[in-house]
C-alpha cells in the first residue's frame, strides 16, 4: 500500500537528504568519543522495510568507537508509525534511542518545532526516583556542554523548521542531525540498557528553577509564536548578530524573564544564540548596559 506523504514532510526529508555529517563528537565524555558516517550490514538495527515509509533509507547512519573496542550504532529514520504520526526515529542495535514527532507539533501553517521530552523509562527494574535522578543528571548533561534549549519541564528543543519553504529557522539541517544523533546517544547512555557506557560521562544533579533551566527562557512559546519571533528577527542574535549560517544555534529568549513578571508574547520575546542567552541569564535586557 503507498502511503500518501504530506508535502512538509517531503519537505524536511529532502532537506535532511541535503546534508551529509561526515564526522560527529560527543564531547561531554572523557576521552571524547568520535562518530563517523555509516554503520556495518550487519549491525543489528530494526529496519522498516517498506521503502515508502522509510524516507530516509540508510543516508543517516552513524556509528561511535569506544575506548573498550565496543561500538554505538545509529540509523536515524523518518516514517509513519502505527499511531499514524510522521516521526523521525534514532535506533541501535539494543533498540529505540529518541525520536521527535513532526505530525504533533506541526501547525497549521506547516511550522513545525522539533522537539521532545527528555524522558528516561529504563531500565524496567529501576525506582521512580532512579529513573527521575538520570533524567537531571541528562539535563545537565546537555545544557551545560551543548547550551541547548532545554524548558523547565526538561523538553528539549532542536529546530524549528519551516515545512512550507523547506527550511530550518533557528540551526541548520546539517547541525540538526549532529543534534539529534548526539543527544540520542547520550540519552541512551543515562537509560543503562542499551548496551553501551559513555566513557567518563556523570552529571551531578544540580536543582534549578523555571527561567534558570535555560538562561532566562522560562514559559515556552508556542511554535507559531517562536516562528513568528525567528522572522521577525531575521533569524539572527539580536545581541552578536549570528546566525544558524555562522554554526549559532538560536533561542528565543524573554527580554524581561518570565520570574520577573515578563510576558510570553511577541513584544516581550527576542532571538539570541545559546552563547548569548546563556550569558545573559535571568537578566531582564536593561541589566545588560
Amino acid at each position: 500500500m503507498t502511503i500518501e506523504i504530506p508535502p512538509y514532510v517531503q519537505r524536511f526529508r529532502d532537506a535532511l537528504l541535503d546534508v551529509q555529517v561526515e564526522d560527529l563528537s560527543i564531547g561531554c565524555c572523557s576521552p571524547v568519543v568520535n562518530g563517523k558516517h555509516g554503520i556495518p550490514t550487519t549491525a543489528k538495527i530494526q529496519y522498516n522495510d517498506n521503502d515508502d515509509v522509510n524516507l530516509l533509507g540508510r543516508e543517516h547512519e552513524y556509528t561511535f568507537d569506544l575506548p573498550d573496542h565496543a561500538q554505538v550504532r545509529v540509523s536515524i529514520q523518518l516514517y509513519l508509525n502505527e499511531s499514524n504520526y510522521w516521526r523521525l526515529f534514532a535506533y541501535c542495535d539494543q533498540g529505540m534511542l529518541f525520536s521527535v514527532n513532526l505530525t504533533l507539533e506541526r501547525k497549521g501553517n506547516d511550522v513545525v518545532t522539533l522537539c521532545q521530552d527528555l524522558k528516561i523509562s529504563a531500565p524496567r527494574k529501576a525506582t521512580p526516583e532512579h529513573r527521575a535522578r538520570m533524567r537531571k543528571e541528562l539535563v545537565n548533561c546537555l545544557r551545560s556542554t551543548y547550551g541547548w534549549e532545554i524548558d523547565y519541564r526538561s523538553k528539549i528543543s532542536l529546530g524549528t523548521f519551516d515545512g512550507r519553504e523547506g527550511c530550518f529557522l533557528d540551526t541548520t539541517a546539517r547541525d540538526f542531525i549532529r543534534d539529534f544523533v548526539v543527544s540520542a546517544v547520550v540519552k541512551g547512555h543515562f537509560m543503562q540498557n542499551k548496551g553501551y557506557k559513555l566513557p567518563g560521562l556523570h552529571y551531578e544533579v544540580i536543582e534549578v528553577s523555571d527561567d534558570a533551566a535555560t538562561g532566562g527562557f522560562g514559559r515556552s512559546a508556542s511554535p507559531w509564536l517562536r516562528y513568528q519571533v525567528l522572522v521577525r528577527d531575521g533569524q539572527r542574535c539580536l545581541l552578536c548578530g549570528a546566525t544558524p549560517g555562522d554554526g549559532a544555534k538560536l533561542h528565543v529568549d524573554h527580554i524581561t524573564p518570565w520570574s520577573q513578571g515578563g510576558s510570553t508574547e511577541l513584544d516581550n520575546l527576542q532571538t539570541l544564540c545559546a552563547d548569548c542567552n546563556l550569558g545573559k541569564g535571568n537578566r531582564a535586557d536593561d541589566d545588560l548596559r
